[in-house]
């Protein structure tokens, strides 16, 4: 954003205050209650999204951290099971050579 959007961006915003400022003004007590009212129910909507959006992220992220443990689990398992055999095979080989030393 260039800085000329950037003026231009404070302008209207600063036209958009002095708008509601003067509206402000103009309103009675009742209808500034009003307004704080609609404020504050929009802000407690966005925060219940905003927490069942959060609570959402939550659920996913430990779901995918106990996909990720699983998942490492059979890996860590596989590894294992191979070095076993790796062994197992190190043992027969041994035994073979021990044999045919001893024949």
């Amino acid at each position: 954003m260039s800085i000329s959007e950037q003026v231009d961006a404070v302008q209207a915003r600063a036209a958009e205050l002095k708008s509601s400022a003067d509206q402000a003004r103009r309103e009675t007590n009742e209808q500034v209650q009003t307004r704080i009212s609609q404020a504050k129910a929009g802000i407690a909507a966005r925060q219940s999204a905003v927490k069942e959006k959060a609570g959402q992220a939550a659920g996913q992220a430990q779901s995918q951290w106990k996909s990720m443990q699983a998942d490492a689990a059979v890996k860590m398992q596989a590894l294992q099971d191979r070095i076993g055999r790796q062994r197992d095979q190190g043992d027969v080989k041994r035994a073979e050579r021990e044999a045919e030393g001893r024949a």
